[in-house]
């Protein structure tokens, strides 16, 4: 079974992650995440004016056209950075083995969602949650965790919802660290539906939590889930530390 650092750079991994691995290792004080520094951004309109990202839309809401417009979608591009750092400092915090590539990217490529990097994370704990990481072409990243759990940062990203990479950083830097820190929770229900369809639930600890339904999921999917979920007596455990 890979390593932690072996197999990082023993996959093929270059560039940006290797040279985050590197600045962390030098700096073993370091004992919690920080986000690594991004420079600035500016993007204007076809005006020549700067597009105020994050404030762009009074009380009257964004224009009906905005939903169906994506301006400056580079501008999320510090996301990727972002993830890269994450995925450094879980690799020099946490006992975890590590892939690139693998189960996410296979099923977003399912989907047609062009994929960029992928990083699959496994604490080695039988009960830890295991993460995958997916930085995509939009630019963005896709996030999925534990069984079912799976989000996307940014969410949107259309001109109506106009949203910032520091807003989907924010979030995505605290969903990770809570899979980690063991805050992440995961339930499958099927009592109380007449349909008999199953209601997910999930939660992270001090930040959010939702259910829905399970449509988009295949009943061998489904069923492993329950089976995983039922042996978390205690739900999803912290991941050990190295």
């Amino acid at each position: 079974m890979p390593g932690t650092l072996s197999a990082l750079h023993g996959s093929g991994l270059g560039g940006p992650v290797v040279d985050t691995l590197s600045t962390i290792h030098h700096n073993r004080a370091m004992t919690s995440y920080v986000r690594p520094e991004i420079a600035p951004q500016e993007y204007r309109d076809v005006s020549g004016t700067v597009i105020p990202y994050g404030e762009r839309w009074g009380l009257a809401g964004p224009p009906e056209d905005s939903y169906s417009c994506i301006t400056h979608p580079e501008r999320f591009a510090p996301l990727h950075e972002v993830a890269r750092a994450l995925v450094a400092h879980l690799t020099l915090t946490f006992d975890i083995e590590i892939e690139r590539g693998a189960s996410l990217a296979d099923e977003l490529g399912r989907r047609q969602i062009p994929i960029i990097d992928a990083y699959t994370l496994r604490p080695r704990a039988v009960d830890a949650a295991p993460l995958d990481i997916a930085l995509t072409g939009y630019p963005g990243v896709v996030l999925a965790a534990g069984v079912l759990w799976e989000s996307s940062y940014p969410v949107c990203g259309c001109d109506a919802c106009d949203e910032t990479w520091e807003r989907a950083a924010d979030e995505l830097e605290s969903h990770v660290l809570a899979v980690a820190d063991g805050r992440f929770r995961e339930s499958v229900a099927t009592q109380g539906r007449a349909d008999g369809r199953a209601t997910y639930g999930y939660r992270f600890a001090g930040s959010m939590s939702g259910t829905g339904g399970l449509t988009h999921v295949s009943d061998a999917k489904r069923e492993a889930a329950i089976e995983r979920l039922a042996t978390l007596s205690a739900g999803w455990l912290s991941w050990p530390r190295r």
